[in-house]
């Protein structure tokens, strides 16, 4: 099918409402138009004979990072080659633009759109897990944390993240989980890192059972009246299924005695099932859980 690629208007946006595209997204969409914060995105439309075929959005997210979002297309023009052609546009465009990595994320269990994106040389970078839910649950909480430097838990926790997540995201950075960090506050994409560190607080904790670490969490507020702040968990044993609930729980508490009623949650790990149980408890106490891939592909 032909078609031309080009800019986003605002005018693309009823057409995209009435043929099925997210009303969350697209209000997100709107916001991120409105700000200069954002204005170095890319947001491209698939247009055939002047009617919205599809979109996606490309945005800076590290140094030479770019991330494509909002991937979508019109349901009358699925399965003709829309999404390839937004894709294969989006790499030749980071490739004029001194881009060396692009990724995305692709819900666990859409094979379909694996497959297109493994066809256009995307690989898999990591499994993860986020969500938000309410903190007034009862989980075990029987680890003591001590505080531990952020900064060294790369080569600690290189098992969990897995050595292909370290090398995608090595540019001189010792944490590459902070890309995934700012990513569920776009906000923080773009101011500088000094003003960064004054909107916002990270505490490291590393978890200690019987004088033995069994794992760290990363307790990270965004704004100073943030009252929903980020956990990032990490279990740095074999037996991580035994101690998770645990390291969450004792966290929960801590959050709780600070007075906050709900968090959110990242997780990273090579093998996500180590995680099941947990996901399982937090699901049916209110919390809203995804599983996703994050895949990237190297421009040069």
């Amino acid at each position: 099918m032909e078609f031309t690629i080009r800019r986003y208007k605002q005018s693309d946006l009823g057409a995209l409402l009435r043929s099925g595209y997210p009303f969350y997204v697209a209000r997100t969409l709107r916001q991120r138009l409105s700000s200069l914060l954002f204005s170095n995105e890319h947001h491209l439309v698939a247009s055939v004979e002047n009617e919205v075929a599809g979109t996606l959005t490309i945005t800076k997210c590290k140094r030479q990072i770019w991330e494509i979002r909002f991937v979508y297309t019109n349901p009358s023009y699925r399965r003709r080659g829309i999404a390839s052609g937004l894709l294969s546009y989006a790499i030749r465009l980071s490739k004029r633009t001194n881009v060396k990595k692009l990724i995305l994320d692709v819900k666990s269990g859409n094979e379909a759109a694996k497959k297109l994106y493994e066809k256009l040389g995307f690989t898999n970078v990591i499994s993860f897990t986020w969500g938000e839910g309410p903190t007034d649950i009862k989980l075990r909480k029987d680890m003591l944390f001590k505080n531990s430097r952020e900064e060294g838990l790369v080569e600690m926790y290189r098992p969990c993240v897995g050595d292909n997540f370290i090398r995608f995201f090595d540019d001189n950075n010792k944490a590459p989980w902070h890309i995934f960090i700012d990513r569920l506050n776009p906000f923080f994409y773009r101011i500088t890192p000094l003003l960064k560190k004054i909107l916002s607080r990270s505490v490291s904790l590393l978890g200690e059972k019987e004088g033995e670490a069994f794992g760290t969490v990363i307790i990270r507020t965004f704004l100073l009246r943030e009252r929903t702040p980020l956990l990032v968990l990490f279990t740095g044993r074999k037996d991580k299924e035994v101690h998770a609930e645990s390291l969450f729980g004792s966290s929960l508490q801590i959050l709780r005695d600070n007075g906050c009623k709900r968090a959110k949650l990242l997780i990273f790990d090579e093998n996500i099932d180590y995680y099941q149980d947990l996901e399982n408890t937090l699901r049916s106490k209110g919390w809203k859980l995804i599983q996703q891939n994050c895949m990237g592909i190297c421009i040069r």
